[in-house]
């Protein structure tokens, strides 16, 4: 009887515990081939939006990381697009190329860079373009992707 009791507080105890932790707003893909050339990591930030337009993605292969904004039903009204990173009150903006189809761009390299070491330090990132916004999370960023 005792061990039916403590099995089900030990239950009770990891359902409470698990109820209670939040979701990420990361999501982590990654392929191993077993050959680092071609092993691959792609980080996705899940918005808080019910239906966001904008879609904030970073892809690692070997040592190079690139950030994409993706709009998901809309296209980019101009090419090169306009890009604004608010990081703690600072504006940086970048003018990104578009590419075909008009509903993805990539940001700089700098851009990129400015963007990992503010979420690593737990900054919130703002992204605005073309007239739709997005807030980076920085809780549960991926420590992995140090540059």
């Amino acid at each position: 009887m005792e061990m039916r009791v403590q099995a089900l507080l030990i239950r009770s105890c990891f359902i409470l515990l698990a109820s209670c932790s939040t979701p990420s707003s990361w999501i982590v893909n990654s392929i191993a081939t077993g050959d680092f050339a071609f092993d691959s990591t792609r980080l996705r930030f899940l918005s808080a939006q019910a239906h966001p337009p904008l879609s904030f993605e970073m892809v690692k292969c070997e040592d190079k990381i690139e950030a994409f904004l993706s709009l998901n039903r809309f296209r980019f009204t101009s090419n090169p697009v306009s890009v604004r990173i608010l990081i703690e009150g600072e504006t940086f903006i970048e003018e990104a190329p578009v590419h075909e189809g008009a509903m993805r761009l990539k940001l700089s390299e700098k851009a990129t860079e400015k963007l990992i070491q503010a979420l690593q330090n737990g900054l919130e990132v703002g992204i605005l373009v073309d007239g739709f916004e997005e807030r980076l999370n920085p809780s549960q960023f991926p420590a992995k992707f140090n540059l």
